[in-house]
């Protein structure tokens, strides 16, 4: 049986990183006096922090070979973290937030761990495609893969 390794979309990546650059040149022309009051330098530091922070973890994870989600018959694990058997999987959500005229997907595998139900979040941003394809990809492969492991009659 075949694995799934859904890897993160690395020119998404570079979108959000150049993004990060480019209000870290706003930044500085707010904090060198492009603005005439006082909340100028404010912004520029707020703007200077936010786009470091776009910089860096967006290198970060262009970097890093770790896909966000992977199984196999044994396991799944999302976003390299510890590797759950299928019986904790509990389904994926899909979550649409819509303010004005923009629209953000996120998408949640849901999983059991010591009788509790928690959402395991994979960020927007590092999705292939939108949050829907994805949750349907891994709905298949987990259906696939209860299914071969479920007892014959």
């Amino acid at each position: 049986m075949p694995d799934l390794t859904i890897l993160p979309a690395k020119n998404k990546l570079v979108k959000e990183a150049m993004l990060g650059l480019a209000m870290l040149v706003f930044a500085a022309f707010l904090i060198s006096g492009g603005g005439e009051d006082i909340a100028g330098p404010f912004w520029g530091w707020a703007g200077a922090v936010v786009g470091l922070f776009m910089v860096f973890s967006n290198g970060k994870s262009y970097l890093s070979t770790r896909p966000i989600f992977a199984g196999d018959v044994v396991g799944f694990s999302v976003d390299g973290g510890q590797k759950l058997p299928w019986s904790d999987y509990r389904g994926v959500s899909v979550q649409v937030l819509t303010v004005g005229l923009t629209k953000s997907e996120h998408l949640y595998v849901d999983v059991q761990i010591g009788g509790k139900t928690k959402q395991l979040g994979i960020q927007s941003s590092h999705l292939p495609t939108n949050a829907t394809k994805v949750a349907r990809q891994i709905e298949g492969f987990a259906a696939l893969v209860t299914d071969a492991a479920a007892p014959q009659t």
